[in-house]
């Protein structure tokens, strides 16, 4: 299996892309004659704007333990502070985030979702864009805790006294997941799962309760 890149641009507000006529010829003449690959797709090169804005950032920002994560406590707290007042569970947020990645927006998305049998659950999430265009992820939080994408967990761990279930695709990391007696939390990698082992199982252990002490 080989992975196409779709060539895109930031279209300038933060949140979208967008693709001009060359752009799409070239993913579609990639995708009409791509090539095995024997070995997974290197992660994109940064631009010479997005190394200055990423070394901007690694200035105000102490490193995480895990490599590729640095310390963002202020930056996840002032989004559950938005987001805690409008959902009636427990609200986590991540300690840690990519190094140079930001939040998208200035608060999380919160919305509804109905399950099988058409109860109505609440639900939060935060998008994280990783500082390379097009690559974001996020941290999902949701009163259904057991919504069909987190059956068959690939394996268990535990982390911080969490037990976090591990979904893979391949050799790659896709989710990581925990429940509590209220709710399901889970950390979500990139479309093309850049994201290492390491750095999802060290995002989700990071993640602490709004309102309890970091707890």
């Amino acid at each position: 299996m080989r992975e196409v890149q779709f060539r895109v641009s930031d279209a300038g507000d933060g949140i979208n892309l967008v693709a001009s006529p060359t752009q799409l010829k070239e993913t579609v003449d990639e995708f009409l004659n791509a090539r095995g690959s024997a070995t997974p797709r290197k992660a994109q090169v940064p631009t010479a704007e997005e190394r200055v804005s990423r070394r901007q950032r690694a200035r105000r920002m102490q490193p995480a333990s895990i490599k590729g994560l640095e310390e963002a406590r202020a930056e996840g707290e002032n989004q559950a502070i938005v987001g805690a007042r409008k959902i009636d569970f427990p609200f986590f947020f991540p300690t840690v985030r990519t190094s140079g990645a930001g939040y998208v927006g200035q608060a999380p998305r919160i919305y509804a979702i109905r399950d099988e049998l058409g109860r109505r659950h609440k639900a939060y999430r935060l998008v994280i864009a990783k500082n390379i265009v097009g690559e974001y992820y996020g941290i999902q939080g949701m009163t259904w805790r057991d919504p069909p994408i987190l059956d068959d967990p690939a394996e268990i761990v535990v982390r911080n006294g969490r037990k976090l279930r591990i979904y893979r695709d391949g050799h790659r990391i896709r989710l990581v997941a925990w429940r509590t007696r209220k709710a399901v939390y889970w950390v979500s990698n990139t479309l093309t799962q850049s994201l290492s082992g390491p750095q999802m199982l060290g995002i989700a252990a990071s993640l602490r309760r709004f309102g309890k002490g970091g707890g």
